[in-house]
């Protein structure tokens, strides 16, 4: 993650998860606020990072302000975060995914 670069849009997307701000219920009014064209760029940056394993226990820490609770765990939060943001799918919650 520290040599991956994500774009400021995916970044506040992810940190929207953050559990000291906790603004997840914004992810659908901030996608749907941008352009097609970057609603699209920021699709297809988060696949690509969903695709190559850079949205990791890493990734999960910096979003959230939590350890994850395994690998497996932070991959699966931001497959379900990716569904919650791009393709209707279900808030996420943190809780489920961090190491308590």
């Amino acid at each position: 993650m520290k040599d991956e670069i994500l774009s400021a849009k995916l970044n506040t997307l992810i940190g929207l998860f953050n559990v000291n701000v906790a603004l997840a219920d914004e992810v659908p009014d901030f996608v749907k606020g941008l352009s097609a064209k970057d609603q699209a760029a920021l699709r297809e940056e988060y696949l690509d990072h969903l695709e190559n394993d850079r949205l990791n226990e890493e990734a999960f820490n910096l979003a959230t302000s939590c350890t994850a609770r395994s690998r497996e765990m932070a991959q699966i939060f931001f497959e379900k975060v990716f569904k919650y943001a791009f393709e209707e799918g279900e808030e996420p919650e943190v809780t489920q995914y961090w190491n308590r």
